[in-house]
């Protein structure tokens, strides 16, 4: 169906996560940015330069097609436990080169 696509590939990987929530007047943030990053750097783990048919357990056990598509939801579903109210993870943007990505949830705005 991809062709040459479905042969393992490198990408430019970027990950754009949207939160909203009331600004803290003494932090000038809405969201404690620790647990987020530290949700970001353990679903990223291994990305760069690396084959996500390895490194996402997922992908590797054949439970989740590694498409952009799949990897925005597959993101949104790892960081939403490190968003704590009155913070709301609105989407998440995963994109594999500049004109080619998806986000999640549909319907949030963005592309699918």
């Amino acid at each position: 169906m991809f062709g040459l696509q479905g042969v393992s590939h490198e990408h430019d990987w970027r990950v754009v996560v949207h939160v909203v929530g009331p600004v803290d007047q003494a932090t000038g943030w809405c969201c404690d940015l620790g647990p987020l990053d530290r949700a970001l750097e353990r679903l990223l783990r291994g990305w760069d330069g690396g084959d996500l048919n390895v490194v996402i357990p997922e992908v590797a056990a054949g439970t989740l097609r590694p498409s952009t598509e799949n990897l925005a939801q597959w993101m949104y579903m790892g960081l939403r436990d490190s968003v704590r109210e009155p913070v709301t993870l609105v989407k998440v943007e995963v994109h594999e080169s500049e004109t080619l990505g998806a986000v999640y949830p549909v319907g949030s705005g963005g592309f699918t």
